[in-house]
């Protein structure tokens, strides 16, 4: 997954952001891609509830406002890993399949989903960013 365009545009954004979770970047493809999440879902959300991993609970690893933010997680990878799963299995699997039939069901307000979606946006201008670019010889 390292050179996963997917991967590179996650790094590029959490760059863009100073975000903490740069180095993570694979795991967030790897996983969406285990449980069939969207790839950039996860990231965006964690830029939506904690300015992508910059203001959470001290060493609670979970960037995502996940329990109100005061669940705790083993690892960065450990939480990308549980929420994707869980993302699959109690959101998913019973018919909020995007970020905007999620979005009621995961958080209280009503502009929830309008906002991680404005990350997804970015993280899909940036893929499309590199894999144009990757598609022209020499550069």
């Amino acid at each position: 997954y390292s050179f996963d365009s997917r991967t590179k545009a996650v790094r590029n954004v959490f760059k863009k952001y100073n975000s903490p979770l740069v180095d993570q970047a694979t795991f967030y493809v790897k996983y969406a891609d285990e449980f069939g999440v969207d790839w950039s879902l996860l990231p965006s959300i964690a830029g939506l509830e904690s300015t992508f991993g910059r203001f959470l609970m001290p060493g609670s690893y979970n960037a995502y406002g996940w329990g109100g933010g005061h669940i705790y997680f083993e690892s960065w990878e450990d939480g990308i890993r549980v929420i994707n799963k869980a993302l699959k299995e109690r959101y998913m699997a019973r018919g909020a399949t995007d970020v905007w039939s999620i979005g009621p069901i995961y958080a209280e307000s009503p502009t929830w989903s309008v906002r991680v979606n404005y990350f997804m946006t970015q993280f899909d201008q940036e893929y499309k960013r590199l894999t144009i670019f990757s598609l022209i010889p020499g550069i």
